[in-house]
């Protein structure tokens, strides 16, 4: 099995994973098989925008609002006042829900989305009771990059759908049991998610296909499209790598995610 490190930025559309997050994921996930890893890899890629954002961004317009959330639904004066204002927004949104307090007890913001996708008073304290992290004291812990592993982690052992474990489930080859158990009934990229996990189990396997090199060389040099055609372009900056990276054509994909991490290759 490839290290964790390469699944992770291999998930992301471009592999900009920022380097704690990539460097944190070996001991924190270690011992779980290519199957775990895969959807776990795969799902928290989606939730993240490809390991690039850790805390929800809540930008949101009137209209949007409006669409999202059912606290601004019928009233347009207040989507109005709250658009692009991220603490008004969750406040509101998030008020009296998943343990937090009425919209004037800023609970809503404080547990905004963060990590893997924790949000609201209550989740916090469960989780961090399960990893053993004072969360509900100090909110901002879950975006950190060992924590961030550790509640990925605690996510998919803990939680339950159907009776079963994600992590049960992720044995068993079932993505959307799992989609339910992270984003809900309502099931939000779906097709993302599976596309990623099968990216993310292939590669943990040691099999990147042609799109999986294109997707790391573009982010220095220069492959052309990704469309899973090894051309002139493509093979022209294999080479360019290799030459730079001092690697042979076995160990270049594994260097290739690690220099766009900004980690050493070995």
């Amino acid at each position: 099995m490839r290290p964790i490190t390469t699944a992770v930025l291999a998930c992301s559309a471009a592999p900009r994973v920022s380097a704690p997050y990539a460097a944190a994921a070996p001991d924190a996930l270690a011992g779980l098989d290519v199957s775990v890893l895969g959807h776990m890899i795969g799902q928290f890629a989606v939730e993240t925008g490809g390991y690039q954002h850790f805390e929800e961004r809540l930008g949101y317009s009137p209209s949007r609002l409006m669409d999202v959330f059912s606290a601004y639904r019928g009233d347009p004066e207040a989507a109005h006042a709250h658009a692009f204002k991220p603490e008004l927004i969750a406040n509101r949104a998030y008020a009296n829900r998943n343990g937090n307090g009425p919209e004037a007890s800023g609970d809503g913001y404080r547990y905004r989305g963060r990590g893997p996708g924790l949000t609201g008073r209550g989740n916090y304290r469960t989780v961090g009771e399960w990893v053993g992290l004072p969360l509900e004291d100090q909110p901002e812990l879950a975006s950190e990059p060992a924590p961030f592993w550790a509640i990925a982690r605690a996510w998919f052992e803990r939680t339950r759908v159907a009776g079963r474990t994600l992590e049960w489930w992720a044995r068993m080859g079932q993505g959307d049991l799992i989609t339910r158990g992270i984003n809900g009934p309502a099931m939000l990229h779906a097709e993302e998610r599976a596309a990623m996990t099968t990216r993310a189990r292939r590669v943990l396997a040691g099999e990147p296909n042609v799109s999986d090199m294109q997707r790391a060389l573009r982010h220095e040099f220069s492959p052309g499209p990704v469309d899973g055609i090894r051309g002139p372009r493509t093979i022209a900056a294999e080479e360019a790598a290799m030459e730079r990276l001092d690697v042979e054509a076995d160990g270049l994909f594994a260097a290739v995610l690690r220099r766009a991490a900004g980690l050493p290759h070995t």
